[in-house]
């Protein structure tokens, strides 16, 4: 009663997870026979099979997976967004420091956390999408190389950590700046 509900929808396939890794290595895991007889994993947008999560649940419980692969996403996220204030947004650090802290603390993803949507754990995340969008504009050819890599690393993250939506979130939001309305 105390767990959110969706970590019951998310749990199982931490399992099911585990086990195939056990058992196949990690090949993609297409066909889970264990969740409802039956349930088609890969392509699945709430699949998390490819995750920090996962990964950390071969050597440890579920729940400390959980819990540890949201707290890397909220470290991570803080710094980005520490970059973030002081590189776009040319802030002081004392003021680079609370716009990170606000961002991570304003309880829209502690409040997926307690609900259990894990695919939400990886929303701390977008501030270095926006430091890899919007950071330094003169760049050599090696930068843009590297900037292209870190981007494409860090989407798939997100997308093979069920993170979808948060795709969709990072996406829409500029894209809804460009509106008259807006």
């Amino acid at each position: 009663p105390l767990l959110g509900h969706d970590y019951f929808y998310f749990m199982p396939r931490l399992l099911v997870g585990k086990w195939h890794v056990l058992a196949q290595g990690i090949a993609p895991l297409r066909w889970a026979p264990q969740l409802c007889g039956g349930f088609p994993v890969y392509g699945n947008p709430h699949d998390v099979f490819y995750s920090l999560p996962q990964a950390l649940s071969l050597f440890l419980d579920l729940w400390t997976a959980v819990q540890l692969s949201v707290l890397a996403a909220l470290v991570a996220g803080y710094i980005g967004w520490y970059r973030f204030g002081k590189r776009v947004l040319h802030l002081w650090s004392p003021w680079a420091h609370v716009l990170a802290l606000v961002i991570l603390s304003n309880g829209y993803t502690f409040m997926h956390m307690m609900a259990g949507h894990l695919s939400f754990s990886t929303l701390p995340l977008m501030g270095w999408f926006l430091l890899l969008m919007f950071g330094e504009r003169e760049k050599n050819l090696r930068q843009w190389i590297m900037s292209s890599a870190v981007f494409a690393l860090l989407t798939a993250t997100i997308l093979h950590s069920g993170g979808h939506m948060v795709l969709l979130l990072i996406a829409i939001d500029p894209w809804l700046r460009r509106l008259p309305y807006a």
